[in-house]
């Protein structure tokens, strides 16, 4: 066998070694479309930090600090299950290689698995941008969460005279917020789309593929050391790329939750409040939300919402189920051409 063969996790059939040369020439225009991506958006990049510093130092006068330790958490959490997968990967990788040294194992092993891992640490950057974006949607509702149960316990007391004047400011400032924090959203997914589209469709285009070549190896092959090690670093890469797909969708899907949350809270200080100049200022931030929702795409093609995920799976179930019972249509007609004698 030829050396470049061990690499051949997935080169077991017709359909896997189809898989590994779209693989291996993809991987090329991969690195080079992340490396063009990253150089151009340094700038939009650099735009962001500066807005989202001023948009922090705000929510500080009001007496919301940074939670920097929070969205340290979530950056750790992304890296480690990104490193814990290509390990698994990699350890699968280089245990089916034999009679070959370990240094052109590791270098095999590099070249497979580099590409995945630039352009899902430039995934991870846009999740972690996204949801920085949500854990301060969630600091605001917390804020006027807070300021509404204070109202209500001071509601009925007489001797009190709420300050309107600070009221008014308060919700003014956090409507402001609220709408920067919104076009910043905006911002990131228009910077990102055209990354995430290309992503998304390679990652839903290789899971069809392993897939369906996990299903050919289980059917068609015994079941021993070399099997289990095959499916094994198939599934795990199954695993990689349904991870990216769960976990973009969820973000983008509760960072826009978060963001609609704030309306409901805003209109119940209606309820409260029989000032003229406060209702005013709600009934601004009403229509505010109503016409900047936070919503997310991939470059308007792909809705990024907590239903992305159920979307990619039907569809997902739809063409494997489809690929399946073309190959064994393909299957059967082989069998019936090997059985029709030769005159």
């Amino acid at each position: 066998m030829d050396k470049t063969d061990f690499l051949s996790i997935v080169k077991t059939n017709n359909i896997g070694r189809r898989i590994y040369s779209l693989f291996s020439h993809l991987n090329i225009g991969v690195v080079l479309f992340i490396d063009i991506l990253s150089w151009t958006r340094t700038k939009d990049l650099d735009v962001y930090f500066v807005r989202m510093n001023a948009v922090i130092k705000v929510m500080e006068r009001l007496g919301i600090k940074d939670n920097h330790w929070r969205h340290l958490r979530f950056q750790y959490i992304q890296y480690c299950i990104l490193c814990f997968n290509i390990l698994i990967s990699s350890a699968c990788t280089v245990w089916f290689m034999s009679g070959i040294t370990m240094t052109i194992k590791l270098s095999l092993s590099y070249g497979y698995f580099y590409p995945i891992i630039i352009i899902h640490v430039s995934d991870i950057y846009f999740v972690i941008f996204i949801r920085y974006i949500g854990t301060k949607f969630e600091q605001l509702n917390e804020t006027l969460s807070d300021r509404l149960k204070t109202l209500s316990k001071i509601d009925d007391t007489e001797e009190h005279i709420q300050p309107e004047e600070n009221l008014c400011n308060f919700i003014k400032s956090i409507r402001q917020i609220h709408l920067e924090l919104i076009r910043l959203s905006k911002y990131l997914n228009k910077v990102f789309d055209v990354q995430l589209l290309i992503s998304i469709t390679i990652s839903v285009v290789f899971i069809i593929s392993w897939l369906m070549n996990t299903y050919n190896i289980l059917i068609g092959t015994t079941f021993d050391s070399q099997t289990y090690l095959r499916t094994a670093g198939l599934i795990d890469i199954l695993t990689f790329y349904c991870f990216k797909i769960f976990i973009i969708g969820q973000t983008c899907g509760a960072t826009s939750a978060a963001a609609q949350k704030t309306g409901g809270i805003v209109f119940k200080f209606y309820n409260f409040e029989r000032s003229k100049e406060i209702r005013g200022e709600i009934e601004k931030f009403t229509m505010q939300l109503i016409q900047n929702p936070a919503s997310f795409t991939a470059h308007d093609f792909l809705t990024l919402d907590n239903a992305f995920v159920f979307r990619v799976a039907a569809s997902i179930t739809t063409y494997l189920i489809i690929l399946i019972q073309m190959n064994n249509s393909m299957f059967d007609v082989g069998q019936v051409n090997t059985t029709i004698p030769i005159q």
